[in-house]
């Protein structure tokens, strides 16, 4: 039998100190990204719904609010859009101190 021992002497002031590792990690959005769009006749019910027609086969999403007027008739569009970012790599107990949403603007 071999027995190995190893003994660590401190000073009687010595003081461990927690370190701090950080990681960045990027996250590119995925396929399943998209847009809610909503009609109504008002802007209040366009605003306010919790529904809408879910757009997500493009690759760019609308975001915003635009109307107009045809037949003397009014109609109101809100635009939501939706990202997806799979983060299943980040442990559950990690800290995030800190993150950021690059856009691209494509037009106004």
């Amino acid at each position: 039998m071999i027995l190995s021992l190893s003994i660590f002497a401190f000073p009687a002031n010595f003081r461990a100190e927690a370190t701090t590792i950080t990681v960045t990690k990027t996250f590119t959005s995925l396929s399943y990204d998209g847009e809610i769009r909503n009609s109504e006749q008002t802007y209040e019910e366009t605003r306010n719904a919790n529904e809408g027609v879910v757009i997500d086969d493009s690759t760019w999403a609308t975001v915003g609010q635009s109307y107009y007027t045809t037949g003397g008739k009014t109609y109101y569009y809100v635009f939501r859009a939706f990202l997806y970012f799979d983060t299943s790599t980040i442990p559950d107990d990690a800290e995030i101190v800190s993150a950021i949403l690059s856009l691209s603007l494509i037009h106004i």
